[in-house]
């Protein structure tokens, strides 16, 4: 399997999102390092209205890379090679998982829900059954990081086909 992981080893659905966290604290904030954003913003003194705008341009440049990988994933003859088309559609699929995550906003209820959908959407794709716990856990914990990427997730930007 050709995807993002350790070639020969099982996929683990959660270490994409847990590297997402772990880039985003290290770039943004993180609870024990003030991050390379509040260090720049210490050294230039940078307005805060202009932080904010700075701050919404690098989101839209994010948003607007990933689609342009994900466009090329599908699309690029170089790019596609890389991946096995069977990790394509697994990737979207967990997408789509986290996109309907977001959409719980918190609710318990809709958590229960989104739980049982989520283990039927994932059962058909690379991730083992075992691990998905640890994937459904992994998205709920890291639901800040994710919040904060969200953008990311929207369908706009998952331009995949299932084909």
């Amino acid at each position: 399997m050709r995807g993002l992981g350790v070639p020969g080893e099982t996929p683990q659905p959660a270490w994409p999102i847990e590297g997402m966290r772990k880039d985003g604290d290290w770039i943004c904030e993180d609870a024990l390092a003030p991050g390379e954003f509040n260090c720049l913003q210490r050294i230039y003194r940078v307005k805060e209205s202009i932080e904010k705008r700075g701050a919404e341009i690098f989101r839209q440049h994010i948003a607007q890379a990933y689609a342009a990988t994900r466009l090329a994933m599908e699309h690029a003859e170089s790019a596609r090679n890389l991946f096995d088309r069977e990790y394509l559609g697994t990737m979207q699929a967990r997408d789509h998982a986290i996109r309907d995550f977001l959409a719980c906003d918190g609710s318990e209820s809709a958590l229960k829900r989104w739980r049982r959908r989520t283990r039927l959407r994932l059962r058909d794709t690379l991730y083992p059954c075992d691990l998905m716990t640890v994937f459904l856990d992994a998205v709920i914990r890291n639901r800040s990081t994710l919040g904060r990427y969200g953008t990311l997730y929207e369908s706009r930007y998952a331009a995949l086909s299932r084909s």
